[in-house]
Order: C-alpha cells, then sequence, then structure tokens
C-alpha cells in the first residue's frame, strides 16, 4: 500500500483511516497534508465514510484538459462488502466550478468501483484487504500509448488478481475510468501486494506468503512470472529509492522477526538464475530501534499489515523533498484497531544516509483502520 506521496504542489499527500468508537462506529479516511512553508501536518478532506482497509493513493500524470499543471489524485480503498473503491480529487485549476457541472475541482469524487462487476472466470471477486495504486509507463489494451492506473487485488479466496485502467491526455470523452480485471497473479497469499516499476520500466508485484515474500514480474505477453524469492520477509513491502541519482538501487521496508527490517537491492546483485534481484538485509541502512521496534505484550497485538508508508526521493521537481519521507503508524497502547496511536514523520536524509523525526502527522487518534 502506498498511504503516502509527493505531489507537484510540493506537498508531502497522505492517506490516514480512523475508527471512531460511539454509540456506533464510524469510520472515515481523510487526506492529510504537509504544509511546506511551516512544515505542519494538516488534515483536509474526508475521502470515503466507510473505509474498510487504509488507502493508498498517487497523483495521476495525465492531464484532464489542456495545460493542467497539477495532476489529479486517485485514490482506492476498500469499503462495505468486499468492494473496492476509487476515487479522485479533481487538480485541474484554478479550484472553480469545472466545465462538468457535477464535479467542482478540489473535492473527492467516487469515479469507480473497480470490482463491481462479476468476472467470467472468477465469478464474484470479494476483496479482502486493502490494495496498492500505481500508475505505469505500460500501455493497456489495443492501445500503445498513454499511461494506465494497475492494482493488484487480495481476495477471500487468497488469490492475488490484477486489475489495469488506461490512462490518456485530454481524452474527448473526458476523464475515464474503466477498471478490467487482467489475470491472477498467484494463489496463497496471505497480505496485499506492492507494485513498482524497477529501472528497466518493467512491473513487479511484491506478495507476501506464509516462508516470505515472492517477487513477480509483468511480461510482455501480459502474463505474470516468477521472480525470486525473499526469505525472512513478511506482510506487505513498503518500497522505494533512497538515491535518487541511482534509481536502480531499491530499500524495502518489511516485517521480520517482530521488526522492521531494511533488504536492499542492488545492481551488482543481479541474480539470472532467478530472473529477478538477490536481496539481502544491510548494515548501512539500519532503521533506529525506535522507528523497527514492533511492541507485544499484553497491551499489544501483532501488526496484520506494514505500519510504514515511504516516497522516494527525486530530482525531477524543484519543490520535492531531496530525503527519503515515511509515515509510520506507531503504537502507544493498543490492542488491535481500536487503541491509540501516534503518527510520525521520518525522513531518511540522503547526504548522512540516516533516518530522523521531522514531524508529527497525528499525535494522538483512538482507533485506526490499517
Amino acid at each position: 500500500m502506498n498511504r503516502l506521496c509527493q505531489s507537484s504542489f510540493g506537498y508531502l499527500e497522505a492517506v490516514i483511516g480512523f475508527v471512531c468508537q460511539g454509540k456506533t462506529e464510524k469510520r472515515t479516511l481523510i487526506n492529510f497534508y504537509r504544509n511546506n512553508q511551516n512544515g505542519e501536518w494538516c488534515a483536509g478532506e474526508i475521502i470515503s465514510r466507510d473505509p474498510h482497509s487504509g488507502g493508498s493513493i498517487i497523483q495521476n500524470s495525465t492531464q484532464r484538459v489542456l495545460g493542467q499543471q497539477h495532476g489529479d489524485f486517485e485514490v482506492i480503498v476498500l469499503e462495505e462488502n468486499g468492494l473496492l473503491r476509487h476515487y479522485t480529487r479533481n487538480n485541474t485549476l484554478p479550484f472553480t466550478e469545472s466545465e462538468d457541472t457535477s464535479e467542482e475541482n478540489g473535492t473527492w469524487k467516487l469515479s469507480a468501483t473497480i470490482n463491481e462487476q462479476e468476472h467470467k472466470i472468477y465469478g464474484k471477486v470479494v476483496v479482502f484487504a486493502a490494495a496498492p495504486i500505481y500508475q505505469s509507463n505500460l500501455p493497456s489494451g489495443n492501445t500503445y500509448e498513454g499511461t494506465t492506473l494497475e492494482t493488484a487485488v487480495l481476495t477471500d479466496k487468497r488469490e492475488i488478481l490484477h486489475y489495469r485502467c488506461p490512462q490518456s491526455d485530454r481524452d474527448p470523452r473526458g476523464r475515464c475510468y474503466q477498471w478490467k480485471l487482467c489475470i491472477k497473479i498467484t494463489d496463497g497469499a496471505i497480505g496485499p501486494a506492492c507494485l513498482y516499476q524497477d529501472a528497466e520500466k518493467r512491473l513487479k508485484a511484491l506478495i507476501p506468503f506464509p516462508n516470505g515474500i515472492n517477487e513477480f514480474y509483468f511480461t510482455d505477453e501480459g502474463d505474470w512470472d516468477w521472480g525470486c524469492h525473499i526469505p525472512d520477509s513478511y506482510g506487505p513491502a513498503c518500497i522505494y529509492s533512497p538515491n535518487p541519482s541511482n534509481p536502480s538501487a531499491m530499500d524495502m521496508i518489511v516485517v521480520s522477526e517482530d521488526k522492521l527490517c531494511v533488504r536492499a537491492r542492488r545492481e551488482y546483485e543481479y541474480d539470472e538464475v532467478d530472473q529477478g534481484w538477490s536481496i539481502s538485509s544491510t548494515t548501512n541502512d539500519e532503521l533506529p530501534s525506535s522507528l523497527k521496534r514492533l511492541p507485544r505484550g499484553s497491551y499489544f497485538q501483532p501488526f496484520q499489515g506494514n505500519p510504514m508508508a515511504a516516497v522516494s526521493p527525486t530530482f525531477l521537481a524543484l519543490r520535492h523533498s531531496p530525503n527519503t519521507e515515511a509515515i509510520v503508524f506507531h503504537p502507544c497502547r493498543t490492542k488491535g484497531t481500536n487503541g491509540r496511536w501516534m503518527i510520525l514523520h521520518w525522513s531518511y536524509l540522503t547526504t548522512v544516509e540516516e533516518w530522523m523525526v521531522s514531524g508529527v502527522a497525528v499525535d494522538y487518534v483512538k482507533g485506526i483502520v490499517m
């Protein structure tokens, strides 16, 4: 899941789900952003009023209209009855009423229900957990240009299914979100997938299994093949590239032996036998104890996911951070999702290769949707 992104506005944007206990349980998924002027995190608009998982967010790179400076925000989140919803925030500037009078700029609107239709092979798809959203530069269907929104969903049958949604600049029909189930990636998964593209622009998926994480890659023929196995790594992966001058070097935060650990991928570790990267733990990227520790004890319950979301630095935009930025869900005194949490903003400083706390995203919350 990618709960965090760096936007062209120069802000860090996050999606965080809350559970409020009262006479009736109320759930909300809220868009938070970091103000670059004073470094404070602020709560924005509510995206969903029925989240059953955390959300995933990206900024769309295609233009809704000619001259659009800032791409739309796209969020997917699991809601009731195993339905995966896709929400969009129209970032066409200025923030006034758009040509489509049913939609106001700067507000979140439901764009699609990704698994609404039954499939002729897989039948009714019931999503079981949170899912990632990713925008690849790979064409979809019979098109040879544009980009594609991608997601990989974990079903109640422990299948990982790949959905795709083609995107094109200034489509005369208007912004269209037509998700299509592409193919099954694998069976037997125990957690959500993580999608990314490597230096060769090949779409890959990191999927947790009982014996570790397996990596799969999307072929030119439209199939998914197994790439490599990453032992002693569990739960959803949080992946980023710590050095923008070397994008082929990737780091992955995983859960291992009741703590968060780094697995590193370097160019010289390519393994031709596995058709993937040889991944091993590193020492220079060791997480500080206050970040990697996953508390246990009478007040704590094991994490069912990855409490960290990170975004890579980039040289492509002047207003983007030169460091890897992350938000981390720290349990204060929790029994499952209804306990007490603090959400901290961490930064991995590229110049000194160290993690440090950069701020507090949410200082206290009772109840959270992971």
